[in-house]
């Protein structure tokens, strides 16, 4: 099993000002030009806007900076299923945590680490209702992977493993669904550059 959270970066952002969660389009050219520059970087920001239409300057940048270690869970899955040893499958938390970052008007959503506590089904007694959803579904996947060597669970579909033709991929959320090459025109930005 390979995958990452959603919103990985958002929970690096968390130690810092918090002026990065209400960042304008000048912010977010700011905070990415210490890594891409000029013509580079206005395409990796389309690239990014149209996938993400409606998308703030925020959720845009942690969707940049994200895309990094989502690549890399990508090319571990890649790797595993070339390799023809097991069946590889692959995920991303896709859980959108409503709570706001303190002093903030910005959604948690699913940072780094926000699995753990679901794998587990460790949620607080005030958890929402999704929450507890998505706890219930990632903590039955994992035991059912544990038990059988294939994830499943009930009220879940059947978890394809992950190729690089169809890149099956398990969306787990309160209602759990197989997404085929997530942010594929993302992923071919970055294979393409």
């Amino acid at each position: 099993m390979v995958g990452t959270c959603r919103d990985e970066t958002v929970f690096f952002s968390l130690f810092g000002p918090p002026d990065i969660f209400g960042v304008d389009e000048a912010g977010l050219r700011t905070r990415l030009s210490g890594t891409y520059q000029g013509a580079e970087l206005d395409r990796i920001i389309a690239t990014f806007r149209r996938s993400r239409p409606g998308a703030t300057p925020a959720q845009v940048y942690f969707a940049i900076t994200t895309s990094p270690i989502w690549r890399d869970a990508i090319k571990i899955a890649e790797a595993k299923a070339a390799q023809r040893a097991a069946p590889v499958f692959m995920y991303q938390l896709a859980y959108p945590d409503p709570t706001l970052v303190p002093g903030t008007t910005f959604p948690l959503g699913s940072p780094h680490a926000s699995d753990i506590p679901l794998k587990f089904a460790n949620t607080p007694s005030d958890a929402r209702p999704g929450q507890r959803a998505a706890a219930r579904h990632m903590s039955a996947l994992w035991a059912g992977f544990a038990h059988h060597g294939r994830p499943t669970a009930r009220d879940v579909p059947r978890w394809p493993a992950y190729t690089p033709k169809d890149r099956a991929t398990m969306w787990i959320d309160a209602d759990c669904r197989i997404v085929k090459d997530p942010d594929r025109s993302e992923r071919l930005f970055w294979t393409n550059r």
